[in-house]
């Protein structure tokens, strides 16, 4: 049977796409629409994956309701123990657990705290508030006969910005240092931002971590 040359033709421009339409039906563009399970996250890959520990595998005693939910007894905690996927008992320390989900919103486990990631796409964004110490002795060397009346050390807290990269699993500071070495996965932005001034760098942090991530956006498992 002979086919007209235009409908061969057609056929041809139209079978890359319905190839790359069906490459990986699994997974799915993230938008504000995705569903994040509820759980733990062991490490990385349970929350890349969205695939974390059910909230009910971890064995908690809660008598008087001195906690309100697995997660409060996480938080106030120093180990816990869960079923794992074969039915095994396991204990783990909870500075070792990556993070949580908690009604549908991720959570990560950033120096000795759960804060909630807001921010989400290939790299990933969250702001904590952390105790920095300082030492208050200008002395570089022992001096006997130098009184200090003030404390040796003070504190304070500050908020840091801190990313994800979802293709790693590293967490970095987020600065113009860091950014520019992820910028070098897309050519054009990676170019773009490395002519900028050190001003305008830090300036546009916001813009072109927005940008990078609606040019790469972070596919996800398919919610079920």
């Amino acid at each position: 049977m002979m086919y007209p040359t235009k409908a061969i033709l057609i056929l041809l421009l139209t079978l890359p796409i319905l190839d790359l339409q069906g490459q990986d039906s699994t997974r799915v563009a993230y938008s504000f629409n995705y569903r994040f399970t509820d759980g733990i996250y062991l490490g990385f890959n349970q929350f890349r994956n969205n695939q974390p520990l059910p909230p009910e595998s971890v064995v908690f005693e809660n008598s008087g309701g001195k906690y309100s939910d697995v997660y409060d007894f996480i938080g106030n905690t120093k180990e816990i123990s869960y079923y794992n996927a074969n039915g095994n008992l396991s204990t783990i320390a909870v500075n070792k657990i990556w993070g949580y989900c908690r009604n549908g919103k991720p959570h990560i486990n950033y120096i000795n705290d759960f804060r909630q990631i807001p921010f989400i796409g290939s790299l990933c964004h969250f702001v904590a508030t952390i105790t920095v110490y300082y030492d208050n002795n200008p002395n570089l060397y022992y001096d006997p006969y130098y009184y200090n009346t003030t404390p040796n050390r003070y504190y304070s807290t500050e908020a840091v910005q801190v990313l994800i990269d979802m293709q790693t699993g590293d967490i970095l500071d987020f600065n113009e240092e860091n950014l520019a070495v992820l910028l070098q996965r897309d050519d054009s932005l990676g170019k773009e931002y490395s002519e900028l001034s050190k001003k305008k760098k830090r300036k546009m942090l916001f813009y072109y971590l927005r940008l990078f991530n609606e040019k790469n956006p972070l596919y996800m498992p398919v919610n079920q």
